[in-house]
């Protein structure tokens, strides 16, 4: 058996054993080795003379890191320090994201400026695609909006065609209502809705030829942005032949910046950080200046397309109002014609009825007049026709007994001839009047015709199927 005592547990150290002195030489001899470590560190990475740039993940390469956990493994001073995968090496120079700190060559120094170089290069190459990703987005937007706008074009240019053809069609109106007779030839409400057609077809137009010519400017405007932006895409495209050019995803960030600029932010929706514009990179000024006019421009081009859409919906509108009331006036005008024609056939006959019976009545005073003369030969003279007949000349032995029978009958002979006189005149004045009414009928006759004419050649062209050519062809017709 041992001593008692050291089968017993050691008490607990409250106070140092060894001396002072020698505890003090120990801490002196580490304080000397940390000192000389900083100084060794402070000679080495004091100025820092290469130091590659970090580099960005594009969403193409997400799928190709598998669960590769990146992590930054930072050292203590004198030493390098090295972005790397979870199970690269210290030293492997092919491993990604490297940042040397140093003052010095490292072994693998070439290898490391060539590996920097080349990121350069690669990040550069996927910027200038970014870029040209945007000018072939911004293409894309010219081309929408040049075609949506020849399509306006193509709607104006034929509303533009059916007005020339409806101011032709008024003024060859108005050409065969000159054809009617003098007689009829009376300003009504279907001459000052003519005149009215042709002013208000002529003011919308001139104003469809205001639009027209907004639309040739817009067009060349459009055009000359999408030469420039093709221009900058070709000079972009340059150094893309070593990247691949599928576009998918790249425009994901700038997508967002796109709507937000085109639609009202909102709160919830924080904006996009715009790229940057520096004339060595890949998105210049040159470019920024192309793109940043596609917007205006294009709104520009929306504001023209609705107000063009509503010019010709105002034109159609007229256009339709027009015709509906110059043809309804029409047809009620050839109605009223209709209805005096028919009076003027009863006057008439009203005429003719009472010229027959003003000529029977001449006809039977003719006859009494004759009688009241008695024959022209005196030998056929009855005995009771004579004036010297025996009683007459018995009772005109006295004085005074003078018969006035030769006097009425020369009064009554003077007043048939007068009556006959006043017949004839009579007749000769139904004679006229019938005549005049006669005239009024075939001028309402034609008056009817050529406004049911107008009416036809109207309804006729109404759908604008035809050509200027013919319509000026049928009016030389």
């Amino acid at each position: 058996m041992g001593h008692p005592s050291l089968l017993e547990e050691d008490p607990p150290v409250t106070e140092p054993v060894g001396s002072d002195a020698w505890r003090e030489a120990t801490y002196g001899i580490v304080r000397m080795a940390k000192d000389l470590a900083k100084k060794s560190g402070r000679v080495i990475t004091s100025a820092p003379a290469h130091q590659s740039r970090s580099r960005k993940y594009y969403p193409e390469e997400t799928g190709r890191e598998d669960g590769v956990a990146e992590k930054r493994l930072s050292t203590r001073s004198g030493q390098y320090s090295v972005d790397r995968a979870k199970t690269a090496p210290a030293r492997d120079a092919v491993s990604k994201d490297t940042n040397w700190i140093t003052n010095l060559p490292l072994p693998f120094f070439r290898e490391f400026l060539a590996m920097q170089d080349n990121n350069l290069a690669h990040d550069y190459s996927r910027q200038t695609r970014l870029v040209v990703a945007r000018l072939i987005r911004a293409i894309s937007f010219i081309n929408d909006e040049i075609s949506k706008l020849l399509k306006e074009r193509e709607t104006l240019e034929h509303t533009l065609a059916n007005i020339r053809k409806d101011i032709l069609t008024s003024k060859q109106s108005v050409i065969l209502r000159s054809f009617r007779p003098i007689s009829e030839k009376v300003s009504d409400r279907v001459d000052a809705l003519l005149a009215s057609e042709q002013l208000q077809l002529s003011n919308i137009k001139r104003k469809l030829d205001e639009d027209l010519g907004n639309v040739h400017q817009q067009l060349q405007a459009l055009d000359l942005i999408r030469k420039e932006l093709r221009e900058c895409k070709q000079e972009r495209n340059r150094v893309l032949d070593l990247i691949n050019h599928s576009l998918t995803g790249v425009l994901q960030d700038h997508e967002q910046e796109f709507y937000w600029r085109r639609s009202p932010p909102c709160s919830l929706t924080p904006k996009p950080k715009p790229q940057k514009v520096n004339p060595f990179e890949p998105f210049n000024t040159e470019c920024k200046q192309v793109i940043n006019m596609v917007l205006p421009v294009c709104d520009q081009s929306q504001n023209l397309r609705r107000n063009i859409r509503e010019h010709i919906k105002e034109a159609l509108a007229l256009q339709e109002a027009l015709n509906k009331s110059i043809n309804g006036s029409l047809k009620q005008k050839t109605e009223e014609t209709f209805i005096l024609k028919g009076q003027l056939h009863l006057a008439s006959g009203e005429m003719r009825k009472m010229k027959q019976y003003c000529q029977h009545l001449y006809d039977n005073m003719d006859t009494i007049n004759g009688l009241s003369l008695g024959p022209v030969y005196s030998g056929d003279l009855e005995a009771r026709e004579h004036l010297d007949r025996p009683i007459i000349r018995i009772h005109q032995r006295h004085a005074g007994t003078r018969l006035p029978e030769a006097t009425n009958l020369v009064k009554g002979t003077n007043l048939v001839q007068n009556a006959m006189k006043n017949m004839s005149n009579d007749m000769d004045r139904l004679h006229t009047t019938r005549l005049q009414i006669e005239d009024n009928i075939r001028d309402k006759r034609t008056s009817y015709n050529v406004d049911n004419a107008v009416i036809y050649l109207r309804r006729r062209r109404a759908n604008h199927c035809w050509s200027i050519e013919q319509g000026k062809q049928l009016i030389c017709d």
